[in-house]
């Protein structure tokens, strides 16, 4: 129990750290109108650096050196504004370019995105600690008065519930395990957070914690690495339209 409460802990400081002011600092824009994040979450030796070879449309990009806990749009980490349509992700080992070899990708993923559409793309743990490239279509829709904060649970870690104890309980979610994602949309303001034992509200393990929410605005929370050696939350704010 004190190992599910201190990840519990580690949870709602992701939602906290997801919406908190210097969230923005990831790197990620927030008046895209089509958006694509990449998300480094594979721990590892020196943290783990990667090569990243990026295809969006015609335009190709070479990242050299990606380390674990990185995240940003492609438009911030290529300085180029994303493109619609055909988006390939490709991880190769660290020194691939600077030895100008053609690896074969450690992991590697394709989709299409569409005009004013988000996606995530992220290298990340399964729950039984294997690694894996996992692709989402964010959400965001939020408009108006509303804010939203979609938290990814990618670490190998244990489950936790996670919700706002307010009158009636807001659930983010009451059971979140390794590739699960919720999505909170509230009125912009100040919620407090509370982390519970899976499916039991009433047990909260931690908080609660003080969560500003920002209106028109969509905030990407991911948990990743391993617990408890590496755990840790990438935070990316996408395109808010």
């Amino acid at each position: 129990m004190r190992k599910v409460a201190v990840l519990a802990a580690l949870a709602i400081s992701a939602v906290t750290l997801a919406i908190a002011p210097t969230a923005s600092a990831s790197g990620a824009s927030t008046t895209d109108t089509t958006s694509a994040a990449l998300v480094h979450g594979i721990p590892g030796t020196n943290a783990f650096p990667v090569d990243i070879y990026v295809v969006n449309n015609f335009q190709r990009y070479k990242l050299n050196n990606i380390t674990f806990g990185a995240a940003g749009t492609l438009e911030v980490l290529t300085g180029k504004k994303t493109q619609p349509g055909f988006v390939y992700v490709g991880i190769l080992p660290s020194d691939a370019f600077e030895n100008s070899r053609f690896d074969k990708p450690i992991l590697q993923a394709a989709f299409w995105l569409g005009w004013g559409q988000s996606r995530s793309v992220v290298a990340h743990l399964t729950e039984s600690g294997a690694p894996k490239l996992s692709t989402f279509v964010n959400d965001v829709s939020t408009e108006g008065d509303k804010g939203q904060v979609t938290v990814h649970h990618l670490a190998a870690a244990p489950k936790v519930g996670v919700s706002i104890p307010v009158t009636p309980p807001i659930a983010i979610t009451p059971a979140f395990v390794n590739g699960e994602r919720a999505t909170l949309e509230v009125p912009a303001g100040t919620y407090p957070a509370v982390a519970t034992a899976p499916n039991n509200p009433s047990a909260v393990l931690a908080g609660p914690i003080n969560v500003p929410i920002e209106a028109n605005r969509t905030t990407l929370a991911f948990a990743i690495g391993a617990y408890p050696s590496t755990f840790t939350v990438a935070a990316v704010i996408v395109n808010a339209r």
